[in-house]
């Protein structure tokens, strides 16, 4: 298991026991000594200052074993390159200021990147020795891409079509929920193998649910899906600090004053768009299998979609909804509603 360490610490992680060594100490370490260790599992946390990034540099080269390597919010890094042939997870979070990442391993399996669109330059943002061995992409764009053209956009719809054999895909993205849809689609279209699909973000209209609705038909073969609806952006005067401490919060379903003044209503009619209704998702005939709904409030278009999916996927076995803080006195209610949308009958729907 990681160990926990302070602010400036690279967390290192030996095959046998662990080990904490502190940042100002890379550059010092012989490399003969980083291989005795067998270092196979990292965690580097707050990396600061331009110099850090060339000692990491270094200290990363003496350790030919890596298999698992999480860079978080380090702003010292803006290239990097990692020569394990063993690497087989590589994330990378919050660090802004990187520009060019470079993954020589054959042996890749997940790829995770959270942060701003990354920047449109001749080469790939990730460089990836063998695209076609990454089966599992997390995307989380912390940047809204309503502003931005398709060309800004094209590091990362790029990155995703080229990692062909994927079989899951996460995709968070602000301002709402598949947002620029349409876009990211002609990506989708690209993986045949594509198994399990998560979106995360703001469902707060109907061009949320169309949204939602275009990447779906190009997911042929999809046979899990899970949607994670976030609390729309805050207003830019806010800091981004304070919001993330709200998001989390929402993740974890703490309950919020918001959340007890909320009413919940599931007695009205719910009406879906005509054109998200006829809409030709092939997975819904025969592939997908297992719908959860995550954070689920009854709001308005959490209803539309939810009765999109449940209307449309015939071959639908298990719903699964884990209920926002607010919405448990009314779970009866809400069981109900979604019991009486289902087209299969034998679908189930449990809580969680």
């Amino acid at each position: 298991m990681p160990v926990r360490a302070s602010r400036g610490l690279i967390r290192g992680f030996p095959r046998v026991g662990s080990r904490e060594i502190r940042q100002d100490a890379t550059a010092a370490v012989p490399q003969q000594t980083l291989r005795r260790l067998s270092l196979s599992r990292w965690r580097l946390h707050r990396i600061m200052g331009s110099g850090q990034g060339q000692a990491l540099q270094l200290f990363i080269s003496g350790c030919p074993q890596l298999v698992d390597i999480t860079l978080e919010e380090c702003p010292g890094v803006t290239t990097l390159t990692v020569a394990s042939a063993s690497l087989r997870r590589f994330a990378m979070v919050c660090c802004h200021n990187a520009r060019h990442i470079r993954l020589e391993s054959r042996a890749l399996r997940s790829l995770r990147y959270k942060g701003g669109l990354p920047p449109v330059t001749g080469s790939s943002f990730i460089w990836i020795a063998d695209h076609a061995t990454v089966t599992a992409l997390t995307i989380d764009i912390c940047e809204g891409v309503h502003c931005k053209t398709p060309r800004e956009i094209t590091t990362v719809t790029e990155l995703i079509a080229r990692c062909t054999n994927l079989e899951f895909l996460h995709l968070s993205l602000r301002p709402a929920m598949a947002y620029n849809g349409s876009v990211f689609a002609s990506s989708l279209r690209r993986l045949p193998r594509l198994r399990c699909l998560e979106l995360k973000g703001s469902l707060h209209s109907e061009h949320s649910v169309r949204s939602v609705s275009v990447l779906l038909q190009n997911t042929p073969k999809l046979e899990e899906l899970s949607l994670l609806p976030l609390r729309p952006d805050p207003p830019k005067n806010k800091a981004r600090d304070l919001y993330d401490d709200l998001e989390d919060m929402y993740n974890e379903r703490v309950s919020s004053d918001d959340d007890k003044k909320e009413v919940i209503s599931c007695s009205g009619p719910v009406y879906v768009p005509h054109g998200v209704w006829t809409a030709p998702v092939r997975c819904f005939k025969h592939g997908l299998r297992r719908i959860s709904l995550v954070g689920y409030r009854g709001r308005p278009f959490e209803r539309m979609i939810a009765r999109f999916l449940l209307s449309k996927a015939v071959a639908l076995e298990e719903l699964s909804v884990s209920l926002a803080p607010a919405s448990y006195e009314h779970r009866v209610e809400i069981e109900r509603e979604l019991t009486s949308w289902r087209f299969n009958r034998r679908t189930r729907i449990t809580f969680v």
